[in-house]
């Protein structure tokens, strides 16, 4: 028994030391810190706002043309590309110009057999006009043979009328660019078959945009011609101011929404043709109306949810998501979420998580 005893308290004061072996190690344990990430904020705050609305728009070329041809033919040569500057005047498209050869021949043929028969009208006409001073030809012959004339001078005219109709035609077997532009779409090539009124290229002039705008039957009413307006340029990250040049006067093929043409004031090289914007519309100051704007850029967007990060106590990422409102141009409309104090991070050298420790620039 007192050696089963002493096997006992041998094996309790292992599993003691054991147990009091690794409490000492946890305890030892280095605690793992995470280095502060550098940040730079923006002391949030209220402002006197404009009010307005925004919509979405386009940017299209002020002049654009669509080449076309007014006769059917097949189209022997395609002389520009997409991308290529044409100057005014330059022919872009050649059509089999065949037919009207033929037609061009069989006119001259009856032009020059009008022209015969008027000088023969006209020899009979002179004859019966001196028989007829000398008494020797009724009034009713005079009168035949000078009807007679005049039908033989009124065929030489349809026939060279002719003649113009089909040279003015042949204009339309060489197209030529109306204005100096960029061609922007290619619709046919040599070999396809030119039919009256098919588009075969597209050109615009460069160097002058406009945005068109889908303006909603509610807001029409509010805008002027002239009205200065900003409009962002999401691709290239720049805002660029405008005047409303035309408002349309009808919606009813536009399902309700009037479209706005809008000149740009400057032109900047990477602009093109196709680019979306935003168009912001403002109205009058209103001195009782507050609002606080934040930036695009320090908004974070997990699905359909929008958020910040803000300097949170002992200098630490809070995240928070806002009801957002309005868009003014780079910057949005915080409905709720942020209040007047808030430190908001504006970016970060690193990514942000909720808890971040922070370094503040």
């Amino acid at each position: 028994m007192k050696t089963l005893y002493n096997l006992l308290m041998a094996f309790g004061l292992f599993t003691v030391l054991t147990f009091v072996g690794c409490t000492s190690h946890e305890e030892n344990k280095p605690i793992v810190k995470m280095d502060p990430i550098s940040v730079e904020t923006l002391n949030v705050s209220s402002s006197n706002t404009v009010s307005g609305f925004s919509v979405s728009g386009n940017v299209q070329p002020k002049k654009e043309a669509n080449i076309s041809t007014r006769i059917m033919g097949y189209i022997t040569g395609v002389n520009a590309e997409v991308g290529d500057y044409v100057s005014k005047g330059k022919v872009l498209v050649n059509v089999s110009n065949s037919d009207l050869q033929a037609k061009l021949a069989q006119v001259k043929a009856n032009i020059s057999q009008a022209e015969a028969g008027v000088q023969n009208a006209k020899k009979d006409y002179d004859r019966i006009t001196v028989l007829f001073g000398q008494s020797s030809v009724t009034q009713k012959e005079l009168d035949d043979i000078t009807t007679h004339y005049n039908m033989a001078k009124a065929g030489l005219e349809a026939a060279k009328q002719m003649e113009n109709e089909v040279n003015a035609q042949f204009a339309y077997t060489r197209i030529t660019a109306p204005f100096s532009g960029t061609v922007t779409a290619k619709y046919a090539n040599s070999g396809d078959m030119a039919n009256p009124g098919m588009p075969l290229l597209t050109i615009a002039k460069t160097g002058q945009y406009q945005v068109v705008a889908m303006v909603p039957e509610n807001q029409i009413a509010s805008i002027k011609s002239g009205q200065v307006v900003s409009v962002w340029l999401k691709s290239i990250e720049k805002e660029i101011k405008g005047k409303v040049d035309e408002i349309a006067v009808s919606s009813s093929n536009t399902g309700g929404q009037f479209i706005v043409k809008i000149n740009l004031d400057k032109h900047d090289e990477r602009l093109y043709a196709g680019m979306f914007t935003t168009v912001s519309f403002e109205g009058k100051q209103s001195s009782e109306q507050e609002t606080i704007l934040i930036p695009e850029n320090s908004l974070v967007q997990n699905g359909g949810l929008k958020g910040v990060y803000t300097v949170g106590a002992d200098n630490v990422a809070i995240l928070r998501w806002l009801r957002i409102g309005k868009r003014h141009g780079d910057k949005y409309e915080v409905l709720s979420g942020l209040s007047n104090g808030d430190k908001l991070i504006i970016s970060s050298q690193s990514r942000l998580y909720n808890g971040a420790p922070l370094s503040i620039k």
